[in-house]
């Protein structure tokens, strides 16, 4: 029968279990009124910093009351639960929470016992009661956690800032958002060190109730073996087997990472973290010389990582296979401060990454996976070899997968895709397709939500069509809170706009728009636009364009569209060059830095003249996106200003940017430009007159040194050519229309 740990009860019992039996009397009084020790008092003042930051991993939660039990439960079926924590104190936060949802995805079961043997363990893997515990624990005593884990609830929730949470002051407290939790099963029971216990012994499960096991299990919440009959299949756990054991915490953020940010984070795969002084061990944080202690990514060397390896512990595995043989690097961080790390290995070993994800080591089946997916493509391999780096490519993902693993998921998806390239080994299936991919999005990737919200959409990968399925996938990508995320929530705006399977909302279209824009997605400010100006709300048109052209954005479209509302005084603005030239500025692309360098050059409407700017201008346009225009703009500035800046431009077009029209220019000036060069667009403008008729590349081969006949020269040129053959299909998809 399923047993709760109630109010302080769990505590309490453990206390005096602590203390040990056979003691003075009295002192079992003692035990049930522990001192109030604190975090502070146990962990030392110089480790709740460092705590506090490391509760962005997975703190276990087995000793939360039932009221605050009650509270998460509640919270995590309403929204994204909110929680304060402090190293100390955990507390759901009831009225406030973030965007999204929860959703259950089994994997494969998974039996630990954690085992804490002295007072800085039960603080820093307890941070509830740990410190209470460790101040009445007695020497050669332990504490022994059995942790059933059969499945995850997770929210897309990685990136959440304060203005993102619903509900006003209950927030005021607010430092992490709930990601997920893990649900299982967990026994406590207290020990003694040399005594080994198995998961069914800190259960009771076998025992009688005077027995040894029995007797020391002081709290329980779940049932082994309704544990035991679990499925990484199911879409919920096991009735007795739905405990919450852990948090995965992820803490709100000032600010947002930027997409280069992003996938560098990717890159690592996840460890939770502890605080100072301790290393992650594969269950709990450890300290010292611990038999189970992680070898330290950065740090760690071969030796230390093989002989924690061979002691099972899977991510020592991982981080021998991966990192421990690469040499330590220096990185700057955004804001220029550096640190040293390694970089993965571009030739990992195969053979410890599958050691790894035998012990349950998700990252390391789909490392594994993705090294024998490159053997089924090399160019030497038989189709035998092929065949068999495939099906081992998708046994180890599928065991990636089972274990919680969401990008191993999506390969999976990606190799049953019936419209994708075969991969040997591998039968297409629409049905898998689907089932991985909206695997991927339970366990919380915000990108596969997005391509399940296409397959639903577009009823297409073995998915039926069907907007509200597609709405709901795009939420959870939308949710996640990442820049790269607002693709999720534009294609909810499209589908409302558009009316796509649902009766068209131009007031739920903006809102989704505006979400989409405010995480940087350029389609979204430009849509949001246009259909605020159907609905002739200029002041909402503009705030659009104004969130996708700052410093930090640079949207070429909507950056191009607020210089000209600036420059000719539309959306409700007074005519301003100086900003539609700081706007026009920030794009740069598709000739908006020429605009720019022709209003600095001009001057007019609060501008005032500067032919410095306008170089400026006119040479990000010209270098860094390739706008003729704008080199014309360099060009006519260098003139008046200095002839040795003209060269020197002149030389870096012919010789850098594959402009052949430079290197005449340059001649002219007084440059030289190498003979070979020369030669080199000599050649290719005699094939362009030769073999095309193009009349302007007969002249720049003749300017070149080359010997055009005059019949050559008459030719049209390539834009006139170009414009007569646009002109003849528009009039051919005319004839054809009307036929």
């Amino acid at each position: 029968m399923r047993s709760v740990v109630v109010g302080g009860i769990g505590l309490v019992a453990l206390a005096s279990a602590l203390v040990g039996c056979g003691g003075p009397a009295g002192a079992v009084g003692e035990a049930v009124r522990p001192k109030a020790a604190t975090g502070h008092e146990a962990m030392g003042e110089a480790n709740i910093a460092a705590c506090a930051k490391a509760v962005a991993g997975e703190p276990l939660v087995v000793d939360l009351k039932s009221n605050e039990r009650s509270d998460l439960e509640v919270a995590i079926k309403d929204g994204v639960a909110v929680v304060s924590f402090d190293c100390k104190n955990l507390k759901i936060l009831k009225g406030c929470s973030a965007p999204g949802s929860y959703r259950f995805a089994g994997v494969t079961r998974k039996e630990d016992v954690v085992r804490m043997t002295n007072a800085d363990e039960l603080a820093a893997n307890l941070p509830l009661t740990g410190a209470q515990l460790a101040g009445e624990m007695k020497r050669g005593s332990t504490l022994d956690l059995a942790l059933v884990t059969v499945g995850k609830k997770r929210t897309t929730a990685s990136e959440i800032t304060r203005p993102e949470l619903t509900g006003g002051g209950t927030c005021d407290s607010a430092t992490h958002v709930v990601r997920g939790v893990y649900v299982g099963a967990f026994a406590l029971a207290t020990g003694t060190e040399g005594e080994v216990k198995a998961v069914a012994q800190i259960f009771g499960a076998g025992t009688s109730a005077q027995s040894s096991s029995a007797k020391k299990t002081e709290a329980r919440d779940g049932d082994l073996e309704a544990c035991r009959k679990s499925s990484p299949d199911a879409s919920e756990p096991p009735a007795q087997c739905a405990a919450v054991t852990r948090l995965e915490l992820v803490p709100i953020v000032a600010a947002k990472k930027t997409a280069e940010e992003s996938k560098q984070q990717e890159a690592q795969a996840d460890t939770p973290a502890c605080p100072s002084g301790f290393t992650w061990g594969g269950t709990k944080c450890v300290s010292g010389k611990a038999a189970q202690k992680a070898c330290d990514r950065e740090t760690g060397t071969p030796e230390e990582c093989a002989a924690a390896c061979n002691a099972g512990n899977a991510e020592s595995c991982f981080n021998l296979a991966v990192y421990a043989s690469e040499p330590a690097r220096t990185i700057t961080e955004p804001g220029g401060k550096t640190r040293t790390t390694r970089f993965a290995s571009p030739n990992p070993d195969l053979a410890m990454l599958e050691k790894a994800c035998a012990l349950g080591h998700g990252v390391s089946c789909s490392r594994a996976a993705n090294t024998y997916v490159s053997k089924a493509y090399a160019p030497k391999a038989t189709d035998a070899e092929r065949a068999k780096a495939g099906e081992s490519a998708t046994k180890l993902h599928t065991a990636g997968c089972n274990l919680g693993e969401p990008h191993s998921c999506v390969a999976l998806a990606e190799a049953f895709d019936p419209s994708s390239a075969e991969r040997p080994g591998t039968t297409k299936s629409a049905d898998k397709h689907l089932a991985f991919t909206r695997r991927a999005c339970d366990l919380g990737l915000g990108y596969a939500c997005g391509r399940l919200g296409d397959m639903h959409r577009d009823g297409k990968g073995g998915a039926k069509e069907d907007s509200k399925l597609a709405i709901e996938a795009y939420e959870r990508q939308c949710s996640s809170g990442g820049f790269s995320d607002g693709d999720g929530c534009y294609k909810i705006g499209a589908i409302y706009a558009n009316g796509k399977g649902l009766p068209a909302d131009k007031d739920k279209a903006l809102t989704h728009l505006e979400r989409a824009c405010n995480l940087h997605s350029m389609f979204a400010c430009m849509a949001g636009r246009e259909l605020a100006l159907e609905s002739k709300d200029t002041t909402r048109a503009r705030s659009f364009l104004e969130r996708g052209c700052t410093k930090d954005v640079r949207g070429w479209d909507t950056c191009l569209a607020l210089g000209e509302a600036y420059e000719k005084g539309q959306l409700g603005l007074q005519k301003d060059f100086a900003k539609a030239a700081e706007s026009y500025e920030l794009g740069c692309a598709k000739g908006a830095c020429k605009r720019a360098g022709d209003l600095y050059k001009s001057g007019g409407q609060g501008l005032s003249p500067s032919p410095d700017k306008a170089l400026h201008a006119y040479t990000q346009g010209c270098n860094f996106f390739g706008d003729s225009q704008a080199c014309v703009g360099v060009e006519a500035v260098l003139k008046t200003k200095s002839k040795p800046e003209l060269v020197e431009f002149y030389t870096l077009r012919c010789e850098s940017r594959g402009d052949a029209r430079a290197c005449v220019k340059l001649k002219a000036a007084g440059g030289t430009p190498k003979d070979e060069t020369v030669k080199r667009y000599a050649e290719y403008a005699q094939t362009q007159c030769q073999k095309l008729h193009y009349g302007d590349e007969c002249k720049l081969w003749k300017d070149l040194g080359g010997s055009p006949t005059a019949k050559e020269l008459a030719q049209p040129t390539r834009e006139a050519e170009e414009k007569k053959r646009a002109d003849e299909a528009k009039k051919a998809a005319g004839t054809k229309a009307k036929k």
